[in-house]
């Protein structure tokens, strides 16, 4: 689990150790409950190769599990909301915990925030660099 604290946002220390394992338990609990629906889809399409509506899950469905962090920050009078998803394909995750998931990060400002700060650092000073 210790490679996985950096990605799912937290730092080594003891007191995370068992918020850790209860994220890593709840994302396994979830891979296999889409292992199986994914299942119990196949054995539906198979008994009714007729219908329409059931189509066994084809190599294109990519499922995985993931865990969303939120970071609420105030930079310079400039409300941010950064979203850090980590996530793994399902079946790699039930295997076992794994140790290179991988990461998105989203950054939020509404627009309002955006233009104030742009227009206030339009009003700084300028200074010339000489070459």
């Amino acid at each position: 689990m210790k490679h996985s604290n950096s990605t799912l946002g937290m730092d080594e220390s003891p007191r995370n150790s068992d918020r850790l394992s209860a994220i890593h338990k709840q994302m396994q609990e979830e891979a296999r409950r889409i292992h199986q629906r994914r299942q119990e889809s196949i054995m539906k399409a198979e008994k009714d190769e007729e219908s329409l509506t059931a189509s066994p899950p084809s190599d294109k469905d990519y499922l995985e599990v993931g865990y969303i962090t939120l970071y609420c920050e105030c930079l310079m009078g400039v409300s941010l909301v950064s979203v850090k998803l980590a996530h793994k394909y399902y079946e790699n995750y039930m295997r076992t915990v794994p140790q290179d998931m991988a990461q998105d990060t989203y950054l939020f400002v509404s627009p309002s925030q955006l233009k104030k700060a742009t227009s206030d650092a339009n009003t700084l000073p300028r200074v010339d660099m000489p070459h």
